[in-house]
């Protein structure tokens, strides 16, 4: 299991970013734990945390 954490500039962008993560092969699952708006300052950005289940080695240390 891996933990991303990020920003998007908007929710649909998120949504972009997670469809294509589960498009890949070595991805079996992946799971949005938390996303927010972040209004500071002049740009509104969406933090977001994902967890992410991999199969095979890929991100193996």
């Amino acid at each position: 299991t891996m933990l991303i954490q990020g920003q998007a500039m908007d929710h649909v962008a998120m949504s972009d970013f997670v469809t294509s993560l589960t498009r890949q092969p070595d991805i079996e699952n992946v799971r949005i734990v938390s996303s927010r708006l972040n209004r500071g300052g002049q740009v509104k950005l969406v933090d977001f945390s994902l967890e992410i289940i991999v199969v095979g080695n890929i991100g193996r240390v």
